[in-house]
């Protein structure tokens, strides 16, 4: 890693005299590179490494105004993921850091740190745990649809997906599927539609 503070000297000729102008000296700017075993993604680090000599605002503008969620009072909004199969982290082990939990799902946290203990935190956390940039929630497709609109955020949360459920779709028509287009894919006759996994019935 190199210094930059090298002062810019530029040779002019104006007039036909030299005249030499020197330059102010240039901050450092932040490291690029995420340090080697650090999990952490790289533009939460370039936050965290702005924080030490910018406020939170600056921090926001120069992370991209939302790309990276920042309050005002110096908090990254971030995820910490563990590896497929495995649970959330407790939120005691995250509680000397300050953070702020919003919710958890599998091996998912969705949580607010200060900016200035996500380095002491990425060092705590288990093998296989990254912290990550936390992705803005968004709207459903479909107004009016959803798991807490319809009730199903319970069953949901409590760890199902829907494994050896039979699920009705109701549908006034299948675009393009005649009785005819039906037959010649060898559908029965009797409405019911079988593929490798799923079992489909017209009623």
């Amino acid at each position: 890693m190199y210094s930059i503070s090298r002062h810019l000297i530029v040779l002019a000729l104006v007039a036909g005299s030299p005249i030499v102008v020197q330059g102010q000296q240039l901050p450092e700017p932040p490291s690029k590179r995420v340090p080697a075993n650090l999990p952490v993604q790289s533009s939460v680090w370039k936050a965290v490494e702005l924080a030490r000599t910018a406020t939170p605002a600056q921090v926001r503008a120069a992370t991209g105004n939302g790309f990276v969620g920042i309050s005002d009072d110096g908090y990254v909004h971030v995820e910490i993921v563990g590896p497929e199969g495995t649970s959330a982290l407790p939120p005691m082990l995250l509680a000397p850091f300050g953070a702020r939990i919003e919710g958890v799902w599998r091996n998912y946290m969705d949580l607010w740190l200060p900016l200035e203990r996500v380095e002491a935190c990425a060092h705590a956390l288990p093998a296989g745990f990254t912290i990550l940039r936390a992705t803005p929630g968004e709207p459903d497709d479909v107004a009016g649809e959803g798991p807490g609109v319809i009730g199903s955020d319970g069953y949901r949360d409590g760890g199902s997906n829907g494994w050896g459920k039979t699920i009705a779709v109701i549908d006034a028509s299948f675009d393009n599927l005649t009785d005819g287009s039906a037959r010649e894919r060898g559908c029965a006759d009797d409405g019911q539609h079988d593929s490798a996994e799923l079992r489909f019935q017209s009623v």
